[in-house]
């Protein structure tokens, strides 16, 4: 593809290739050995915190009760993003668990198929791109990501920021290009493995049985971000960089 030629003639031109991840410099290696790592990107944590009012402003509009739980995942509907195992992982959860999908892709039409057809039409919501994700974050009690790729994964953190504790795919020695591991610490979340579903049922089960569980986790992770991916952090990182 065009960009792909671009992309390799950039990072072949730069001085300094700064990626967000070492995922995305094990991929882009064989390209250049002018590759920085600048440890993630940053995340606006006013925007993305914790607001009651969104939660229960969201919940009230997907018609989510007090005793039910919603995942969310935001991502673009294409194959690599692995929409489907999260459906697939929802028909093996309760009937209590609901599941929010933001965004748009090529494989809507076919994702929505495959909800009807497994019997969760009552349980999943495709909302198409939104210009608030936050509010839907602070909605959640736990953010998934299937995907079988993903070299940085912003998302992730700006979850997070919410205080939501999040469950990804596991690398497995490096089978799936994600950088789960280096984002999501084991006491924010979860790496779940994507090529046995009910076992990644099994790993959710503590999590959604335990809403003090879920506070804990959730906390942590909005504390791990603060630490360690404002963007006040960032920024000073790229100058650092910069001026070597």
């Amino acid at each position: 593809p065009q960009w792909a030629r671009l992309e390799r003639r950039a990072i072949g031109c730069a001085n300094t290739f700064m990626v967000l991840s070492q995922n995305m410099r094990r991929q882009l290696s064989t390209h250049s050995n002018r590759l920085a790592l600048v440890n993630g990107a940053g995340v606006n944590l006013n925007k993305f915190s914790p607001k009651e009012e969104s939660r229960q402003r969201i919940r009230q509009e997907l018609g989510i009760y007090k005793d039910e739980l919603l995942l969310v995942t935001a991502s673009r509907l294409s194959p690599e993003k692995n929409i489907s195992f999260g459906l697939q992982l929802l028909a093996k959860l309760g009937s209590n668990v609901k599941y929010v999908v933001l965004g748009t892709g090529d494989l809507g039409n076919s994702l929505e198929a495959k909800a009807k057809h497994l019997g969760l039409e009552q349980r999943v919501t495709f909302t198409g791109l939104v210009a608030n994700p936050q509010d839907y974050y602070a909605a959640a009690d736990l953010y998934l990501q299937p995907a079988t790729e993903e070299p940085f994964g912003h998302v992730l953190l700006e979850a997070m920021a919410s205080s939501l504790p999040v469950c990804a795919t596991a690398s497995k020695d490096g089978k799936y290009l994600v950088a789960t591991e280096e984002l999501v610490p084991v006491d924010c979340g979860l790496h779940l493995d994507i090529d046995d579903c009910q076992r990644a049922a099994k790993t959710l089960e503590p999590l959604l049985a335990s809403e003090k569980l879920r506070h804990e986790y959730g906390q942590r992770a909005r504390q791990h971000v603060e630490q360690h991916h404002s963007w006040q952090k960032h920024v000073t990182m790229i100058i650092d960089e910069t001026s070597r």
